[in-house]
Order: structure tokens, then sequence, then C-alpha cells
């Protein structure tokens, strides 16, 4: 939620004996290539990400082994790089977020708002952060998935789509806690 997606590969990669590294030469682990990730049991795999490959490292130990870093986002990253300005004209946030998504050619889901507002102003913003700050006053989120960016007010209710328990569905789980921020009460009007 709010975030765009991102997936980091690590694999072993290269050989000392052979003075090189096989996949990261290759032509299938580039930046700028499109990638696809799926997951399953049971040769019953569903696709859990999809996006371009945006950065690639390797990394030699002391002990000789090496290991290759591969980077990917969803394609909504494009709308990160780069800070624009520009305005918008008796519009509603929901005409000024389509019309910026669609610069991207990114497919788009976009809940209507109802307000038109004179104008609505972008500057120096990324087009992404823009987004998220005129659905946040909207009281919604954005979503993105496979390409395709998504703004909705956000669910509160219903049933859990699943209980995670360790030892039964949880093997792994990392948590941390950071009592340095921590406030004894908080009151706001």
């Amino acid at each position: 939620v709010n975030r765009i997606p991102t997936a980091r590969l690590v694999l072993r990669d290269g050989s000392a004996s052979e003075e090189g590294f096989a996949a990261s030469q290759g032509e299938d682990l580039i930046p700028g290539k499109q990638l696809e990730i799926a997951g399953g049991y049971d040769s019953k795999d569903i696709q859990i990400f999809k996006g371009s490959i945006v950065k690639q490292s390797i990394k030699v130990g002391a002990d000789g082994n090496s290991i290759l870093k591969i980077d990917c986002k969803d394609h909504a990253v494009k709308m990160t790089i780069g800070r624009h300005s520009r305005y918008f004209i008796k519009s509603t946030d929901s005409d000024a977020i389509e019309t910026i998504i669609g610069k991207y050619g990114l497919a788009k889901d976009i809940a209507k708002t109802n307000i038109q507002h004179p104008e609505i102003i972008q500057y120096y913003a990324t087009d992404w952060d823009f987004i998220l700050s005129r659905t946040e006053m909207n009281g919604q989120i954005v979503l993105t998935e496979d390409g395709k960016l998504k703004t909705k007010a956000p669910t509160t209710s219903g049933d859990p789509l699943i209980t995670l328990t360790y030892g039964a569905n949880l093997l792994e789980f990392e948590a941390e806690m950071d009592a340095r921020c921590q406030y004894q009460a908080v009151k706001a009007q």
C-alpha cells in the first residue's frame, strides 16, 4: 500500500577459475529487462511479481564466493524519476491523477473524487509523490500491481483473508521495536 512493489533476487554467480560472472554477463539479467517471479506448491505456481530490473550488483567475499544481487521494481517506478512542476485548472484530484498516469502508459483504476478545485499545483515533486499526496488528502490509498495503478478508499471491515500462526503457516518472521520514539501520550486537535 502506497509503495512501489520491489523484488530482490540473490544468486550465486561467478567463478574465479573461469575469471567471469556468467549470469551477470548474460543478456537475461541486465537492467531494463522485464522479469516475472512465480511461486507456489505442487506445480501450481502463480505470478507474485512482475516488473523491470533496475539494478545489478556483484559482491565477492574473502572466501571467494560471489553473489549477484538483482533489484526489480514495478513499472510504476518510472513515476519516481525526476521532479516536475505543473498545474491543473478546474480539475478534480482524480482527473489530475489520471492525466499524470496517462503519460507513463500504465493501466489505471482511479476512484473518482467529487471536489473540483479551481487549481491544483504540483511544485517540484515526483509524479509518484504528488499522486500519494492527492490520494491521502481524499482518504484513499494507492495500490500498484503488474504495472496497474489503483486508488481507492481503504477497506476496514470484513473477515481477514488469512490468519498467520507461528509454527503452522508462519515459519520465518522479523519484528523490531524501538523505544527511542515512543510517546507516553498523544493529544491532538
